[in-house]
């Protein structure tokens, strides 16, 4: 009988160990939180590149999740378990702050008082002084058409590539000199560009002029062409390269002239673009041609490389340029026309591009402009109504020029991973630490109690 009863206590002894094992465990996770990423994809893991974006932030950031975190879906939560390694990692610059529009009404008007950034509900908001960015569901998932279930699904995670990259243009303050080649302009400030001369300064950036004899300095962001008159010599060719060969970026703005410039065309053509010697017109019926001459209206699409939508950019005596695929550099377009323009010299149908912008794998960014006219102040006494778009396409391509770049690759889901709903996790822990530990102790009871009687 003695036998019997130490049998029992002893099994009485081991549950009770068991669950006070269990309960002490989750008590210290809760008060000493210990992240472990153990899936295939690293999902919640940042890497070097972002860890290095952390420990050179100029500024503080703040990240405002617009959602309701207790009520956020499994999607958002695996994006809050991200987020909390941005701010362990950043030495208290990044700051996580979730505001549901729902509760705080106000909050998207004072996040956003003119509307710019077209914030809505379930968006996330990376803010620091007065650089903002949005990231949206699409930006933080890699999407995919199941056509046999008619229904998107996720195959990727490209959040750390979307917060990694925001707090990067957020939170750093960049060296902001343009150098305009004054020696390749009919002035050194040439006044025909003056609006756009003075927005810039508005914006924050210094004009400096160049003159390219031994080298170019090494404060310089962006070494600027607006209209130049003549081609650059070797000599001027070999040092441009070398500030590109740096990581430095330069823009071109101008027209066919450059078409058989042996300096700038080997400078661009490095970066897959080349200058064709045309002009596109419109050879829509209802236009005036005594009246419009060669001037097109074109419009900004939103791309890849710069987030810009713009619509009604005025050009006059426009040059078409082809884009040729490199090796290491990513090519892409950002204006192209209509199928009611032609070329003067390449029949070809369809549709020309008129502006493209190129980066290479070193951090070196390229922008071509088939026409620098939309700048002009000519322009923006003619049309009024079009140059304030030109002049938005022209800033937006300037700030992309002087943002260092952040390419992560997309995070993919593991097709056997087996995902599991909320109310599902929470039945299954509740089970396992739970109704596990209590069905062994009562199973002990019982044992206990049939053995004490035999």
């Amino acid at each position: 009988m003695k036998r019997i009863n130490a049998a029992g206590a002893d099994i009485i002894i081991t549950t009770l160990l068991v669950l006070g094992i269990v309960f002490l465990i989750n008590a210290c996770v809760k008060v000493f939180p210990v992240e472990l990423d153990f899936s295939e994809g690293r999902y919640y893991t940042i890497g070097e590149q972002s860890k290095s974006v952390l420990n050179e932030l100029d500024t503080d950031v703040k990240i405002y999740a617009l959602f309701d975190e207790g009520k956020a879906d499994s999607e958002y939560q695996k994006i809050d378990t991200l987020l909390r390694s941005y701010e362990s990692l950043s030495n208290g610059k990044v700051h996580v702050e979730y505001k549901d529009p729902d509760i705080d009404t106000e909050i998207i008007a004072k996040l956003d008082p003119d509307s710019e950034l077209g914030l809505t509900k379930n968006m996330f908001l990376v803010t620091s002084g007065d650089k903002a960015r949005k990231i949206e569901y699409s930006d933080l998932f890699e999407m995919e058409y199941d056509e046999r279930t008619s229904a998107w699904f996720n195959t990727g995670s490209n959040a750390e590539q979307a917060f990694t990259d925001a707090i990067n243009y957020t939170g750093k303050i960049e060296r902001r000199v343009i150098y305009n080649a004054a020696s390749y302009s009919s002035d050194e400030l040439n006044p025909e560009y003056l609006t756009f001369w003075n927005d810039m300064i508005s914006n924050g950036y210094k004009l400096a002029s160049l003159n390219i004899e031994d080298s170019v300095p090494s404060d310089a962001a962006v070494i600027l062409f607006i209209a130049p008159k003549k081609d650059l010599t070797q000599h001027e060719t070999e040092i441009i390269k070398a500030f590109l060969d740096n990581g430095g970026s330069v823009a071109l703005f101008t027209n066919r002239i450059a078409a058989d410039w042996k300096g700038f065309s080997s400078i661009i053509h490095d970066y897959g673009i080349s200058i064709n010697d045309d002009i596109l017109y419109n050879t829509d019926q209802s236009a005036e041609p005594e009246k419009e001459g060669n001037r097109i209206l074109l419009n900004a699409k939103e791309s890849d490389s710069i987030p810009l939508e713009t619509y009604g950019i005025s050009f006059t005596d426009a040059a078409s340029l082809t884009i040729t695929e490199k090796s290491q550099t990513d090519i892409a377009p950002v204006i192209i026309t209509e199928e009611n323009i032609s070329s003067s010299e390449y029949d070809k149908g369809g549709t020309y591009t008129v502006a493209a912008v190129s980066e290479k794998s070193n951090g070196s960014k390229a922008v071509v402009f088939g026409c620098a006219d939309f700048l002009s102040e000519t322009n923006a006494k003619e049309i009024s109504g079009y140059f304030p778009m030109g002049l938005y396409v022209a800033e937006s391509v300037v700030d992309w020029l002087n943002t260092q770049s952040i390419k992560i690759e997309t995070k993919q889901f593991n097709s056997s991973e087996l995902i599991i709903s909320d109310d599902k996790a929470n039945y299954i822990g509740l089970v396992t630490i739970g109704i596990i530990p209590i069905y062994i102790f009562a199973a002990g009871i019982i044992i206990w109690r049939r053995r004490k009687f035999l």
